[in-house]
């Protein structure tokens, strides 16, 4: 049996690649607003202007309270090999384990990531380029599939995790807008969007207890919406 851990102090790599992208997503964001907003009366521009650095200062809040807890999740992350199968365990996570004969496909990708997939995509295992010992690892996984060697994913795949940042746009332009056609588009969007995530999130085996347990306060979110789009169309 073989334990392989997160080089300690490596969540600082993934730190500053998650600010890099979020200034990017939220920079585009901000371009796409002032765009859309460019012929809006001088009126309007110190609520945009409020609304912005409310937004911006929501980000930087939670980014900042939430980095030491993750970078501890992080780098608790272990992998245990043994012939019986795989398992990967995390701090104040459910643990995942698959089984020598489930074990379908084994990836690892130009950015160094490790992928191990079942019968089932809820199945994945992820393994961070950041592993111990990477070699070895790679020698040792091969003993269950051969270990398919892929480039690293297209620049714009490395932004899908930052999708939910345009959840604070959509809800702007859906408190502001005016037209029915906006709110049914963008409310229907909002809607279905955090409730599916709510669910996966709830499901997931990749999140840790205490963020299931804040995601709850996500029902009121989606209680409101439900209640504003339908008085919106009355």
């Amino acid at each position: 049996m073989s334990t392989f851990r997160i080089r300690p102090g490596s969540f600082r790599e993934l730190r500053g690649q998650l600010l890099r992208r979020t200034a990017v997503v939220y920079s585009a964001l901000a371009g796409a607003f002032v765009f859309l907003n460019y012929d809006a009366s001088a009126s309007v521009w110190p609520t945009v202007a409020l609304t912005g650095a409310l937004f911006a200062g929501i980000a930087a809040f939670t980014w900042f309270i939430t980095m030491k807890r993750q970078a501890l999740l992080f780098e608790s992350t272990e992998l245990i090999v043994n012939d019986a199968g795989i398992t990967r365990t995390q701090l104040d996570t459910p643990t995942k384990t698959l089984a020598a004969s489930d074990i379908v496909r084994i990836e690892h990708f130009g950015s160094g990531v490790f992928a191990i997939n079942g019968k089932r995509a809820a199945d994945m295992i992820w393994m961070p380029a950041q592993v111990e010992f990477p070699e070895k690892l790679a020698e040792e996984l091969r003993s269950f599939s051969p270990v398919l060697s892929l480039p690293a994913p297209a620049w714009y795949r490395r932004y899908a995790s930052l999708l939910g940042l345009a959840v604070l746009p959509l809800m702007y332009f859906f408190f502001t807008s005016e037209s029915k056609a906006v709110t049914v588009l963008v409310g229907t969007i909002l809607i279905g969007g955090l409730g599916y995530s709510q669910w996966i999130i709830q499901h997931s085996k990749d999140i840790d207890k205490r963020i299931k347990l804040y995601s709850r306060f996500g029902w009121l979110i989606l209680f409101w919406l439900a209640v504003t789009f339908v008085a919106k169309l009355s």
